[in-house]
């Protein structure tokens, strides 16, 4: 696998948009650097627009979760190339 690291985050395809946009629970995409690159019409209308890391948005930390004792998809994501699901409890 070859994970590439970019000071800026590549253009988003109308068609990746419109893969994200059919996931009926929130869901986003997230650069390296975990700015929210997309986020579907779920994600938004529970978090509001993309343009700030994923912590910031659902967690409304000033780190990523998992140094916040939180698991971290994003992590999760670069150390088993697959996928991830994370469910935050809100308090």
């Amino acid at each position: 696998m070859l994970l590439q690291i970019r000071k800026q985050a590549p253009a988003i395809g109308a068609g990746l948009r419109a893969m994200l946009d059919e996931v009926p629970e929130p869901a986003i995409l997230i650069a390296m650097d975990h700015q929210i690159l997309a986020a579907n019409p779920a994600y938004r209308a529970r978090y509001g627009e993309v343009g700030r890391t994923c912590y910031a948005a659902s967690r409304e930390f000033d780190s990523p979760c998992d140094q916040n004792g939180d698991p971290c998809p994003l992590r999760a994501t670069v150390e088993t190339g697959r996928r991830q699901r994370v469910f935050h409890i809100q308090h």
